[in-house]
């Protein structure tokens, strides 16, 4: 598969589930869509990805490294491994799949894993909560810990009576060793385990990361967009890198 530059993959590791969920070709015969069985969802979901990414090299007078694309880079951010056989729906993985095709083509990175996709698709996946297969608990229950979307956790000293906060639920272990809300945009923080899911912790305040505007550092940016010259700058996808497959 060769090397993968976490330059394109930390970025996209927002909650793989969400990105994954949808994915992008239009494998249709006439004007009927046509289902897509969960054994060739990974297969339909690189093929059409990279055929997008294909239009955005070739724009850019780039040559697209295929083999590299659907071999690299699309199984990692498909969320194949979520994927749950007892509620997959094969017409709406095709739905998923033409609607990131068309999101692709903006050649941007932040427009592989849009709210209304991320929506649409996540019954296709497993939920966060039963990837992880830790129990998570309620407000005001004793806790052990916080862990973030991205499973990161924050531990605490554990026994048979504490259980692990989940930001992607909306709590954090607060100083009191009980499941608390967490901390929304504005609010005072200590760490990234304070903030509600998707909101960094910087300079001391959870905030509402944005992939344009003014930016002190990359924390004040969301993951697909990058803090240069005090501006946050959307990663795009039709670069010389991406195009040869140094993901």
């Amino acid at each position: 598969m060769g090397m993968v530059r976490s330059k394109w993959l930390g970025a996209l590791a927002i909650p793989l589930m969400a990105l994954a969920s949808c994915g992008g070709s239009a494998d249709t015969t006439g004007s009927k869509p046509v289902p897509v069985p969960i054994e060739r969802y990974d297969a339909e979901f690189g093929s059409a990805l990279c055929e997008a990414y294909a239009s955005c090299c070739a724009q850019a007078g780039l040559a697209q490294n295929r083999a590299q694309c659907v071999e690299v880079f699309a199984p990692k951010i498909s969320g194949r491994d979520q994927l749950d056989p007892a509620r997959y729906d094969p017409a709406l993985a095709r739905t998923c799949i033409d609607r990131i095709a068309d999101f692709a083509s903006s050649c941007l990175l932040e427009d592989l894993a849009p709210p209304a996709v991320k929506d649409l698709c996540a019954p296709l996946f497993k939920s966060a909560t039963e990837m992880s297969g830790l129990t998570f608990g309620a407000i005001g229950e004793a806790c052990s810990g916080t862990c973030t979307a991205e499973r990161l956790c924050s531990p605490r000293p554990q026994d048979a009576t504490t259980s692990i906060c989940s930001l992607q639920e909306g709590r954090r272990c607060a100083a009191d060793g009980t499941c608390q809300a967490a901390k929304a945009a504005g609010e005072a923080c200590d760490s990234l385990f304070d903030c509600a899911s998707g909101r960094p912790c910087s300079h001391g305040i959870c905030i509402e990361p944005h992939s344009t505007g003014p930016c002190r550092d990359h924390s004040q940016c969301t993951s697909t967009s990058d803090c240069k010259a005090g501006q946050c700058v959307p990663r795009r996808l039709d670069t010389p890198d991406f195009c040869a497959g140094e993901f």
